[in-house]
């Protein structure tokens, strides 16, 4: 994800080559795919220089013979025709970028018949009566026009986003790479939710203070979470940025302290209450994560916040290979180290050691990038207009939409989705069991996917999200 800190412009640099947005302690989650790799113990690339944030990145076959055993029932893949071509005025198609860039990128209408989110909207569950809300520091002078843009390239039905500000906001400069980046990561999560649930309302809600190093911005982010779930119905409120836990106690002064974290979970535990999903990507620098100066990785595991929060669903990262019409020709797999130094993050929480960061997970890798718009850019070797964005700033966006479209069938709130989800055996319900890939990185060893539930991908990942949808809005 686009994070603010003092990594955040590198950070994001590289997060958003790889096409993500994030930064060292408060992190886009999401790689650097462009960037050089970095030294396994120095956090070299953008992503982490400019982050003081996670940094997380932007752009954002085989599952077919599981259909049938995952659902209980026949498979229903054909009852929605695959999209045959690209929209006209997105500039690139998978076999295009696989040319030009050596690895494809999806429009969000390939990832809707990827998960069967195609199928939900063709019987009209499309998140009608529900509301995604987004909090992102500064101004975004642009949202409404990218996402006008947007919708209208990829056939979605146009949709007002209302925008709060909270406090004495600026507008962000897209000439500054750091807050640049704040535009760019809240308009692909804007837009990848609205492309899940077209019908949803959404909201932006903007702070005053930059999220920059560690903690710093994040209470105003906190204040934001409870006046907008207060003041508006929210279904699901989702992050594509935090800061390493590690962060806290380096703030702190003392290994093991994260009591600076405490005050900043009150606007977590008011929206909570009031039945609000919580989302947060699980970062993209594998089982580790930057120190507040940026110098380099922790020498061992840690993970970042909110997502490591047990009133949030983490979302961790996968490798998606599809065709041009959005079927699979491999099954998925973790987002795992390529040289680069980036991977999904996953990983236990050291405050709360029985929660991992990774409740479900989808696509997040660079190998596997998505095509968004927006008026500025941050990332590498692309510009503004249309680019193609990678890291668990992917992933989160577009569960939070597919929360809403569950939320539409419950009729109702879905609230903490933790115990949802632990009725839910891999490879069970629309979901695929994981079970290749590490998010070793930076010398440090993280967590694998193996068969069963995990704590590098939890339940695993979506092959169907109409029974997918229809457990996760059981009581």
């Amino acid at each position: 994800m686009i994070h603010r800190s003092r990594f955040a412009t590198s950070a994001v640099a590289a997060a958003l080559a790889g096409g993500a947005l994030m930064t060292a302690a408060t992190v886009p989650l999401g790689p650097a795919a462009s960037a050089a790799p970095p030294a396994a113990s120095s956090a070299s690339s953008p992503c982490q220089q400019h982050t003081g944030h996670v940094c997380y990145e932007l752009l954002p076959g085989g599952f077919d013979r599981l259909h049938a055993r995952a659902d209980g029932g026949a498979d229903r893949r054909a009852s929605v025709a695959p999209p045959t071509s690209t929209p006209p005025g997105i500039p690139w198609t998978p076999a295009s970028c696989r040319v030009q860039f050596g690895k494809p990128c999806y429009t969000v209408s390939h990832l809707a018949h990827a998960y069967g989110v195609d199928r939900l909207h063709a019987r009209g569950v499309d998140g009608a009566g529900q509301t995604i809300a987004v909090i992102m520091p500064l101004g975004n002078p642009t949202v409404q026009h990218d996402m006008d843009v947007f919708s209208d390239a990829n056939g979605l039905p146009r949709t007002r986003v209302e925008v709060i500000e909270r406090g004495d906001v600026q507008a962000a400069d897209p000439a500054d790479p750091v807050q640049a980046q704040n535009i760019q990561e809240a308009q692909l999560d804007l837009e990848l939710a609205h492309a899940m649930a077209p019908r949803a309302r959404l909201i932006l809600v903007s702070t005053a203070r930059n999220v920059t190093s560690g903690t710093t911005g994040w209470a105003e982010v906190s204040e934001a979470a409870e006046w907008v779930t207060a003041h508006r119905d929210v279904t699901v409120l989702s992050w594509s940025y935090g800061f390493y836990e590690d962060n806290a106690a380096e703030e702190a002064g003392q290994p093991g302290d994260y009591h600076r974290i405490t005050p900043l979970r009150r606007g977590l535990e008011a929206a909570a209450t009031r039945g609000t999903t919580l989302i947060a990507a699980a970062g993209d620098t594998g089982a580790t994560g930057p120190n507040l100066a940026g110098t380099a990785f922790y020498p061992h595991p840690s993970v970042p916040w909110p997502a490591s929060d047990p009133l949030v669903t983490g979302v961790a990262g996968t490798a998606l290979r599809l065709d041009d019409h959005g079927r699979r020709i491999t099954d998925d797999r973790l987002w795992t180290d390529d040289g680069s130094g980036h991977a999904t993050g996953a990983g236990r929480s050291r405050i709360w050691p029985s929660n991992s960061t990774a409740d479900i997970a989808l696509v997040g890798s660079p190998a596997s990038r998505v095509v968004a718009y927006s008026s500025a850019n941050v990332l590498p070797g692309q510009s503004a207009g249309w680019f193609r964005a990678a890291g668990t700033s992917v992933a989160a966006p577009l569960m939070a939409g597919i929360t809403a479209l569950a939320a539409q069938q419950a009729g109702h709130h879905l609230g903490r989705l933790a115990p949802r989800l632990k009725r839910i055996e891999p490879g069970t319900h629309g979901t695929y069991d994981l079970a290749r890939g590490c998010n070793t990185a930076h010398g440090v060893t993280g967590v694998c996917a193996a068969p069963g539930r995990d704590d590098a991908s939890g339940i695993g990942t979506l092959t169907d999200a109409t029974a997918f949808t229809r457990a996760l809005a059981r009581r």
